[in-house]
């Protein structure tokens, strides 16, 4: 059987068990299902001028959003030199509107800060669960040259990212794709 290269330093899975990848696949897949692009019909969603949903997106529904960053999976990277999975307990975000900004500490062990705009493609909710699909993209500071080549000539590099979320009234979780990683994130939403 062939051997990925994360499961030579973290062995998350028993023989027989889905792989990493596999279960991003399935979020995804899943996440994309539930939230195709453009599924708000005119009940769902008030017309409002300019901010459409398409490929630019829309606000997310709500105004306020505040979470923690809760485990960052790095299934793209040579995990000899780094870790697998990174505990990002002490790192949080804070989401008003269509910004968001938010700290925690990278796979390296230094404090990174992002500042982004994260925007929605769409959203579905069946029952009381409401699952969406979007992304973020602007900046974050924090990483050098073991992330990428050009990353020592710049205090910031651009990030951008696909993010699926469920949720579930006022609490929910999301998951960022960015780059090499996968952060996985707690929130609690408003307004």
């Amino acid at each position: 059987m062939h051997a990925y290269p994360w499961e030579r330093s973290i062995r998350l899975r028993s023989e027989g068990d889905l792989r990493p990848n596999t279960l991003l696949a399935l979020f995804l897949a899943i996440t994309a299902l539930a939230s195709p692009l453009g599924v708000a019909s005119a009940q769902e969603r008030p017309a409002d001028s300019g901010s459409g949903s398409g490929l630019l997106g829309r606000p997310p529904d709500h105004l306020f959003g505040a979470g923690s960053m809760m485990l960052t999976v790095h299934p793209f990277i040579d995990t000899s030199r780094y870790p697998l999975v990174t505990d990002n307990l002490d790192g949080g975000y804070l989401r008003v509107s269509q910004y968001f900004v938010a700290t925690f500490r990278n796979s390296y062990g230094d404090r990174s800060w992002v500042l982004a705009l994260e925007r929605h493609w769409g959203s579905r909710s069946l029952s009381m669960v409401e699952f969406g699909l979007g992304y973020r993209v602007g900046i974050v500071t924090g990483y050098d040259e073991r992330l990428i080549g050009f990353a020592r000539h710049t205090p910031v590099l651009p990030i951008g990212g696909v993010v699926a979320s469920i949720n579930a009234g006022p609490v929910g979780g999301s998951m960022f794709w960015a780059y090499r990683a996968i952060a996985l994130e707690g929130s609690v939403r408003c307004c």
